[in-house]
């Protein structure tokens, strides 16, 4: 059966390609529509309430976005077959969380090492440690709810592809235990982490180390700003590069709370005749003055302004925001809203005074992960950085793991030896 396929494209977006790839291998014949080079096509999607691409239209179904398991189904709908994936090599399941967490470990030894948190950072770091032959116990209350093993699929970790995250995690985990690192799941509770010998408190007991490396990740932003899911692609978008060819001419809402919103409110200006951009805090983290001096003149900067809600047309399309100034709730018009918010906070609280660190919680470390405390290393989503991806938080694991086994061997300069 011939299926007729419309791609409404824009030049650099990256999950356009990946439309026109699916489409490809699954056969389907597409004419692409670059709203770039014909502005004309934004008119026409605007005719249907759409202002975000990639936008297909498959058959009669609209599907907005890059979403793999709803073209699929359209395609199903239709009598075509899906194509089959690729075949790859048959590859060993990673175990369960079962197979890699035990419930109790050696209260009475003298660990070398403790990493708290088995993410990305705390898992590489159990593995760089492990394999520069020290005895490791890392401790994890909830290994299924990081930011990592919550991603329904990782497309961005060097080196593999079609993973979920819980995948990606639990093959890292793993790794580590293959080296004799040990993984134990419980809670802790407080740190007592000064002197040479650091004491962890969990709530089935007590765990002793020469050393303590801190990879606790961050807690999750609690959920979307109510309305958020409903208008996505509607006039709620999250890319400058995909969707700013929209904003041409609008009042536009920007809202973000650190200095990675400022590169997509420069490519807004470009188009956009008003930016209002909104910052729950009291300024944009990580943005210098001069930064903000740089900023088009039809931007404004709204600092402690918190979105409420986002109001929909009876059409189904963006209305506007409702929005917490300091003087009272408001409402805003709004012809388009991109959103630019972060992770949230670390998960430092049972630290207590133990290890300095500043006033959102992150700890304060040098370039080698080490804490102004003799002996404690800290990785990952636990100190601040603008960027959060889980090569990175790995990255910081393996440095924190080498400066570890520095400290326990007695070297004063860092030596990588595997």
């Amino acid at each position: 059966m011939s299926v007729q396929a419309t791609l409404y494209t824009s030049t650099g977006c990256e999950y356009c390609g990946k439309i026109k790839q699916f489409l490809t291998q699954n056969g389907v014949a597409y004419e692409e529509r670059d709203i770039i080079k014909e502005p004309a096509w934004l008119d026409e999607l605007a005719k249907y309430g759409i202002f975000g691409v990639p936008a297909l239209l498959l058959g009669e179904e609209w599907i907005i976005g890059y979403r793999p398991n709803k073209m699929k189904a359209a395609l199903e709908q239709l009598q075509v077959a899906p194509a089959p994936a690729p075949e790859a090599p048959a590859a060993e399941a990673a175990p369960s969380e079962d197979e890699i967490f035990v419930r109790d470990a050696d209260r009475d030894k003298l660990w070398d090492v403790i990493v708290i948190g088995a993410g990305p950072a705390g898992a590489s770091a159990a593995l760089y440690a492990a394999r520069a032959g020290h005895a490791v116990l890392v401790i994890d209350k909830a290994p299924s709810t990081g930011s990592l093993a919550i991603a329904r699929e990782v497309e961005n970790y060097p080196g593999l592809q079609g993973v979920s995250g819980a995948e990606l995690l639990r093959t890292m985990q793993n790794h580590a235990r293959t080296q004799g690192a040990v993984f134990l799941q419980a809670a802790v509770l407080k740190a007592r982490l000064t002197g040479a010998e650091k004491e962890i408190a969990t709530g089935g007991g007590n765990y002793r180390a020469r050393a303590v490396i801190i990879a606790a990740g961050a807690r999750s932003r609690k959920g979307k700003v109510p309305g958020e899911q409903e208008l996505e692609g509607r006039g709620v978008s999250y890319c400058a590069i995909c969707d700013g060819a929209f904003t041409r001419g609008k009042e536009v809402v920007v809202y973000g709370d650190n200095a990675e919103v400022l590169e997509e409110v420069a490519l807004l200006g470009n188009f956009a005749a008003k930016i209002r951009l909104l910052t729950p805090g009291e300024k944009l983290t990580g943005a210098s003055p001069e930064e903000l001096a740089k900023l088009p003149e039809s931007v404004r900067l709204y600092p402690k302004h918190k979105i409420k809600e986002i109001l929909a047309t009876p059409q189904g399309g963006l209305e506007g925001v409702r929005v917490q100034t300091p003087q009272g709730e408001e409402t805003w018009e709004a012809g388009a809203l991109f959103l630019y918010m972060g992770g949230g906070a670390p998960g430092t609280g049972f630290l207590g005074d133990e290890v300095p660190v500043d006033a959102e919680g992150y700890m304060v470390v040098d370039e080698s992960m080490s804490t102004p405390v003799e002996g404690v290393f800290a990785a990952g989503d636990v100190r601040k950085t603008l960027v959060k991806q889980a090569v990175m938080a790995a990255a910081d694991g393996a440095m924190a793991a080498i400066n570890a086994d520095r400290y326990l061997r007695g070297r004063k300069k860092l030596t990588s030896q595997y």
